[in-house]
C-alpha cells in the first residue's frame, strides 16, 4: 500500500524488542522535536495538508493512480466503463488491467464509481453503443497509453479510448 516496502526475507523479526530497548532514547527524540515545533510554529518543510492527502491517496489507492497516471480530464468526453465489443476501452477494465500490471489491488466496480464520482466535472451517464445501452463515465478520457486488458506494458496502437472517437451517441 505504501510507495516503499521491505521484502518480507529483509523484515527483522527482533525490531520490536530492540525498539523497546531503545525507547528512553526515542523519547528524548521525541520531546526534542515537541520543543522545536513549539519554537517555530509549525513543521519544518511540511506540506499542506491537503497537499499530504493528495500524496498519500495516490500512493495508497490503486484508483487514484490510475487516475493519475492514466486519465485526462475533459469536460465533454465519454468513457465506457466496460469493453466495447467493438474495440472502445473500458475504464474499469483499464483500471484492473493496470492494477495488475503494477501488483496492486484491484477494488470492486462500485468502489471504482465512487471514487471517479468524487472528482470534480465526473459523472456516471449512459450511452447506446453498437445498439446497446451502456453505462459510461462524462468529465475524463483515457490516455493513449492507457492499459488494455490483454496488453502489458505497450501501447494500445491507437484503438479507440472513448466512445467520443465513435461520435455522441446519447441515448
Amino acid at each position: 500500500m505504501f510507495p516503499e516496502s521491505v521484502p518480507r526475507a529483509e523484515q527483522d523479526p527482533t525490531l520490536e524488542s530492540r525498539l523497546i530497548d531503545e525507547l528512553p532514547g526515542i523519547l528524548n527524540w521525541a520531546i526534542e522535536g515537541y520543543q522545536r515545533l513549539m519554537s517555530q510554529g509549525h513543521f519544518s518543510d511540511e506540506p499542506l495538508p491537503f497537499e499530504n492527502r493528495e500524496k498519500w491517496e495516490r500512493f495508497g489507492s490503486s484508483i487514484e493512480q490510475w487516475i493519475n497516471q492514466c486519465t485526462e480530464e475533459q469536460a465533454d468526453a465519454i468513457v465506457p466503463k466496460w469493453s466495447t465489443d467493438s474495440g472502445t476501452l473500458g475504464a474499469y477494465d483499464s483500471y484492473k488491467a493496470f492494477a495488475r500490471r503494477n501488483g496492486l489491488e484491484i477494488e470492486s466496480d462500485s468502489a471504482f464509481t465512487s471514487k471517479l464520482k468524487q472528482r470534480e466535472g465526473v459523472a456516471k451517464t449512459k450511452r447506446t453503443v453498437d445498439n446497446i445501452q451502456r453505462q459510461a463515465y462524462s468529465g475524463f478520457e483515457l490516455t493513449r497509453d492507457a492499459p488494455r486488458p490483454e496488453q502489458s506494458n505497450e501501447s494500445n496502437g491507437g484503438a479507440p479510448t472513448g466512445l467520443n472517437d465513435y461520435g455522441d451517441t446519447n441515448e
